[in-house]
């Protein structure tokens, strides 16, 4: 009876350490699958602050426009979810200092914003919503250009047509207009530049 009692105990005992093992490996992945998360947040978020602004470009700066086309092209290989988090960090660590630093940094998410979501260049007024004050915005016919500043050329590429900007009233709500637009229109397909050397996220 004693011989029976130590083998039941010797068994709990490998089945608790089986246990606990299973634990710790789950641990391990939930944090391997965190800290990949981070890492490719910060990753965004680098890209997101080293892109050009595009309302300080000048008209003829066909560099300056392609190095940011580049660069959205680098953000749109994220998950929908890392960008958020992305611009979210972002906001926090630049929207603190008020004035002409403020509405750059507003112009930068609303042009990644019609960059990474599939935005249509024409829709009815009364389907399209306003998170900002940005002008002027093309509008014509009853429609709106919702994805001005951006367009797409007769290759099927975006490209960026716009520069002038101004804005009025209350503060950009980058994160609402992304959330609309993630439900209303989707993802934009992705295309990797060639040289791009980051990991993928789908």
């Amino acid at each position: 009876m004693r011989a029976k009692n130590e083998l039941m105990s010797i068994l709990s005992l490998r089945s608790n350490v089986k246990i606990f093992g299973l634990l710790l490996l789950c641990l391990q992945a939930g944090c391997t699958t965190t800290d990949t998360r981070s890492q490719a947040v910060n990753e965004a978020l680098k890209l997101i602050e080293s892109c050009p602004y595009w309302n300080q470009l000048a008209a003829t700066d066909l560099t300056g426009a392609r190095e940011i086309i580049h660069t959205l092209e680098k953000l749109n290989n994220y998950s929908s979810t890392v960008l958020r988090l992305a611009i979210v960090k972002f906001q926090e660590s630049h929207f603190a200092i008020n004035g002409r630093k403020t509405f750059d940094d507003w112009t930068k998410l609303f042009l990644i914003n019609r960059y990474i979501f599939n935005v249509p260049e024409w829709e009815n007024s009364e389907r399209a919503r306003t998170y900002g004050g940005f002008f002027p915005i093309p509008r014509e016919n009853g429609k709106v250009n919702v994805m001005w500043p951006l367009a797409i050329n007769r290759s099927g590429e975006v490209e960026l047509i716009g520069q002038s900007v101004g804005y009025l009233g209350d503060r950009f709500l980058a994160v609402e207009e992304f959330d609309f637009f993630l439900q209303e229109h989707g993802r934009r397909p992705k295309i990797p530049p060639e040289d791009y050397v980051g990991t993928q996220h789908p």
